[in-house]
């Protein structure tokens, strides 16, 4: 018999089925996974250790994933960093807004190389990255015209010259969200929070409502 049919016999049936699995599951954890077959491996799919950072549980709710409380490196959203967190959670802001497109200007190298290292891991993403190479009037207009977003790291190694071009075309074109790190903010997670901060103003302006900022 299944399990449920074994509970069933013993007068356990729907919610009070499901209470009598979490009761064996507290008490007989181990040999239940030792001895119970999965006949359908897809009801495991949603199933993510998450730690108690309300950043990654906003990001597993978001997923809609079944949270196992994890910690630390554990945590499938973060792995324990603060890059991967935020950047995780720019991902699901921008996509849910439907804008995936995100033209990244300046920051340092080991910056980018991150950010780019992490777009790979969210293949619905289209991310550009604008490092230390000068770009002219047209061919930023170009970058900004395929974008959605436009973030600028303030504190960058691309000189204000070569940004200029960027912020002129990304503030006249009302179509996209312009977001900028604060000031000292080099790592991805500063950029990233600026991100989803931009996103939820536009959206929340869009709406004509007032943004609940965290």
């Amino acid at each position: 018999p299944t399990l449920g049919e074994a509970l069933g016999r013993r007068g356990l049936k729907g919610r009070q089925a499901v209470d009598g699995l979490r009761t064996l599951a507290e008490a007989h954890g181990e040999a239940l996974l030792a001895g119970l077959a999965v006949q359908d491996a897809t009801i495991l799919d949603s199933v993510r250790p998450v730690c108690a950072v309300i950043t990654c549980r906003e990001v597993a709710e978001g997923r809609g994933y079944l949270v196992v409380p994890a910690g630390g490196t554990a945590c499938h959203v973060c792995k324990g960093s603060d890059n991967r967190r935020w950047f995780r959670r720019m991902a699901l802001q921008v996509t849910r807004a439907g804008r995936r497109r995100l033209l990244v200007v300046g920051g340092a190298a080991d910056s980018r190389a991150e950010f780019d290292r992490l777009a790979r891991e969210e293949p619905d993403l289209k991310v550009h990255l604008v490092g230390e190479d000068r770009v002219d009037g047209t061919r930023a207009r170009a970058l900004v015209r395929g974008a959605d977003v436009v973030a600028f790291w303030v504190s960058t190694e691309l000189s204000h010259a070569d940004s200029q071009p960027f912020k002129d075309a990304a503030r006249q074109d009302p179509t996209v969200v312009i977001a900028a790190s604060p000031p000292g903010g080099r790592g991805v997670a500063a950029l990233a929070r600026a991100v989803v901060e931009a996103v939820e103003t536009q959206a929340a302006k869009a709406a004509g409502l007032p943004r609940d900022v965290r």
